[in-house]
C-alpha cells in the first residue's frame, strides 16, 4: 500500500520540478524589479532603506528632485509644466517617501496586487489632516506588473476618510480608481495609459457654519501618443460640482457650480513636414446658481461646444514650443522671451482659429429689497475666429444669434425688455501686413531686459514697424452688420424694427505716409476707398426720423432711396468725398 501511493506521488514531484523548472526564479525577479527601481532612481528618487527576505521585501525611497518629478507629473496629464504650477507642487512634494512593499510569489507569477505602494510625508508644506493621511498609510495603491518588469496598472486603494482641523471637520471620498499602462510599442509609461475614476469627493464645514463641497464624478482620460510631440488625449468627466456655503453678518451667501457631461479632446499629427492640431471642449450643461440676502441669481447654459485648430505649424518651431512648455526654465525672464521668440518663428506662416456654439443661455437674477426681477434668454449662439499668417495677415470673425431677450421687472412691471432675431455679424481683414513676427521679436528683447521704459531701440523698432503696417495698407470689410427683428420696450412706450442690413467694405492703398506727422490722419482719407449699403423698412426709417436733429433729419430724408417698402443708403467714400445714393456729401 505504501508503495503504490509513492508511485502516485512521483508524477505530481516531476510536474512540480518541471513548473518550477520553467518559471522564472524568485531571485531572477528581484533583479528585474531592482531594474525598476533603477529607473525610479534616475526619476528623481533615492533608495533610503531596504528590507530584503525570501517571500516578502521593503523598499523605502525618498524624493529629491522634487521639482523634476513635478514637471514631469504635469507633463503627463495636461501636456506641459507651467513654471509657477510646477514650483508650488515641487514645494508640496518636497522630500516625500515612497514604500514599496513587494510580495515575491505573487510577483513571480505576474498576479494582481503583488506590489503596494504607500506615500508618506516628507519635508513639505503638508499639513493637518493631509499629513495624518500619509502618516498612516492612507494614500496607497496595488502596482501590478507585466512582462520584463513593466509596470501596467496602478489601482488606488478606496478612501473614505473623516477630516478634523480645529473648528473644521470634513470627508474625502475615493472610489474606483485606476490606470491602465498601453506598453505595446511605447518606450515610457505616460505615452499611452487609460485613467478611470468613478468618484472623488471633498466636503468641509466650519463651526460657523461654512460649508464646501467639491468633487466629479466618472473620470475617463484615454491618453495615446507616439512620442512627447503627437497623439492624442482624451478626456470625459460624467460630471463636476462645487458648492459653498459662507455665513456672514448680514446672512450667508450660497454658491453652486454644476457641469454635466464635459468631453475634451485634442490631437497633434504631423502631415509632412508641417503639423495640424485640433482640440474640442464639449459640456452638455453648466448651471450657476448664487443667492445672498441681497440676491439671487441663476444661470443655465446648454449645449456648449469649442473647436479650434491650427493648420500649416512648423515641425521644428512645434517641437521647440513642446520643449519649452515641458522643460520650463526657472527663470521668469527668460521663460517669458523664449516663449516670445518662439511665438516669432510660429507667426510667419500659421493658419488657427475656432468656433464657439452654445445653444441656449438662460438666466435670472433678482433683488428682492428692491422688488427687482431681471431675466435673460439667448438661443443659437455662435463665435467663430480665424487667423492666416503668411506674408500678410488676414482675420476672420463672425457672430450669430438665433434670438435673444432681455427683461427688467420692478415691482411687477416691465421697466425695460428688448429682443432681437437672427443678428448676425461678420468682419474680416485682409491684406494687413504681418507684423506679429517682428512685435513678438521686440517683445522677446524687452523681456529679457525689462525696465519701467521700453529700450530706446524697441521704441525706434516699433515706430518702424507701425510705419510698415501703415505703408502696406489693408482692407476691412462688414458683411453682413444685419438682425431680422428689433423690440425694444420701457414703461412709456415700445419700438418694433423689421430687418435691416449694412454691408461695407473699405480699403487702405499702400501709401508712404508718415505715422510722425500730425496731418497724416488727414492725408490718410486721400488713400481710403470704401463702399456699402445700408437697407431698412420705410416704417423704421420713419420711426428713426423723429429721433434725430432736425437738421440731421432732413439731410437723411433728401438722400434716401426707397424701393416698395425698402429705405436703401448706397454709399461710396473715394479721394475723400463721401456718395449717399451717389449724393455728394458737402
Amino acid at each position: 500500500m505504501k508503495l503504490r501511493q509513492s508511485f502516485w506521488a512521483v508524477p505530481l514531484v516531476v510536474l512540480g520540478l518541471l513548473l518550477t523548472a520553467c518559471s522564472p526564479s524568485i531571485q531572477e525577479k528581484k533583479e528585474e524589479f531592482g531594474k525598476t527601481l533603477a529607473a525610479l532612481t534616475k526619476q528623481g528618487f533615492t533608495l533610503q532603506k531596504q528590507s530584503d527576505e525570501r517571500e516578502k521585501s521593503l523598499y523605502l525611497l525618498k524624493l529629491d528632485r522634487s521639482e523634476a518629478v513635478a514637471s514631469f507629473l504635469l507633463r503627463s496629464v495636461t501636456g506641459s509644466s507651467d513654471p509657477e504650477l510646477t514650483k508650488r507642487l515641487a514645494r508640496t512634494m518636497k522630500g516625500l517617501r515612497l514604500e514599496l512593499e513587494v510580495d515575491w510569489p505573487r510577483y513571480a507569477k505576474g498576479e494582481p496586487k503583488s506590489v503596494v505602494a504607500y506615500l508618506l510625508p516628507g519635508e513639505g508644506n503638508v499639513t493637518g489632516e493631509w499629513a495624518r493621511l500619509l502618516r498612516e498609510k492612507k494614500i496607497a495603491a496595488d502596482l501590478d506588473f507585466g512582462k520584463k518588469g513593466k509596470l501596467k496598472r496602478v489601482t488606488m486603494h478606496p478612501l473614505d476618510e473623516m477630516l478634523k482641523k480645529k473648528d473644521k471637520t470634513g470627508r474625502l471620498q475615493l472610489k474606483d480608481t485606476f490606470l491602465e499602462i498601453d506598453r505595446s510599442g511605447k518606450e515610457s509609461f505616460d505615452q499611452a495609459y487609460r485613467l478611470h475614476s468613478a468618484l472623488l469627493q471633498l466636503t468641509m464645514e466650519t463651526a460657523k457654519g461654512d460649508e464646501l463641497a467639491l468633487g466629479y464624478r466618472n473620470l475617463q482620460c484615454v491618453v495615446d501618443t507616439q512620442d512627447a510631440y503627437f497623439g492624442t488625449r482624451e478626456c470625459m468627466l460624467a460630471s463636476v460640482t462645487m458648492e459653498m456655503l459662507e455665513q456672514g453678518s448680514a446672512g450667508s451667501d450660497k454658491t453652486k457650480i454644476a457641469v454635466e457631461k464635459l468631453e475634451a479632446k485634442n490631437s497633434a499629427a504631423k502631415e509632412g513636414s508641417e503639423v495640424v492640431s485640433h482640440g474640442r471642449l464639449g459640456i452638455a450643461k453648466i448651471l450657476v446658481t448664487e443667492e445672498s440676502p441681497r440676491t439671487k441669481g441663476m444661470t443655465t447654459l446648454e449645449g456648449i461646444e469649442l473647436t479650434g485648430h491650427g493648420n500649416g505649424i512648423d515641425e521644428g518651431v512645434y517641437r521647440r514650443l513642446v520643449d519649452l512648455l515641458a522643460n520650463p526654465p526657472a527663470d521668469q525672464k527668460i521663460y517669458g522671451a523664449k516663449l516670445l521668440e518662439i511665438l516669432s518663428d510660429l507667426f510667419r506662416k500659421l493658419r488657427l482659429g475656432y468656433t464657439l456654439k452654445i445653444d441656449k443661455i438662460t438666466g435670472s437674477v433678482a433683488m428682492p429689497r428692491r422688488q427687482e426681477t431681471t431675466r435673460f434668454d439667448l438661443q443659437g449662439m455662435e463665435l467663430g475666429v480665424d487667423w492666416s499668417l503668411a506674408d500678410d495677415l488676414n482675420i476672420s470673425k463672425g457672430l450669430t444669434l438665433a434670438s435673444a431677450r432681455m427683461s427688467r421687472k420692478r415691482r411687477g412691471e416691465v421697466e425695460r425688455e428688448g429682443a432681437i432675431r437672427n443678428l448676425a455679424l461678420k468682419i474680416r481683414i485682409d491684406k494687413l501686413y504681418n507684423f506679429m513676427p517682428r512685435l513678438m521679436k521686440l517683445a522677446a528683447t524687452q523681456a529679457r531686459h525689462p525696465s519701467q521704459t521700453p529700450d530706446p531701440q524697441v521704441r525706434k523698432a516699433l515706430a518702424e514697424l507701425g510705419a510698415e503696417v501703415l505703408h502696406r495698407g489693408a482692407e476691412l470689410s462688414i458683411d453682413p452688420l444685419s438682425f431680422d427683428s428689433l423690440t425694444l420696450r420701457n414703461a412709456k412706450e415700445s419700438k418694433s424694427f423689421d430687418a435691416v442690413s449694412l454691408r461695407l467694405r473699405s480699403e487702405l492703398i499702400p501709401n508712404r505716409l508718415d505715422p510722425a506727422n500730425p496731418l497724416a490722419p488727414m492725408m490718410a482719407l486721400a488713400y481710403l476707398k470704401a463702399d456699402g449699403e445700408l437697407t431698412l423698412s420705410k416704417k423704421d426709417l420713419e420711426q428713426l426720423l423723429p429721433l434725430l436733429d432736425p437738421a440731421m433729419g432732413m439731410m437723411v430724408a433728401s438722400f434716401v432711396r426707397y424701393e416698395g417698402n425698402q429705405a436703401r443708403f448706397t454709399l461710396r467714400f473715394e479721394q475723400g468725398n463721401l456718395l449717399i445714393n451717389g449724393k455728394p456729401l458737402r
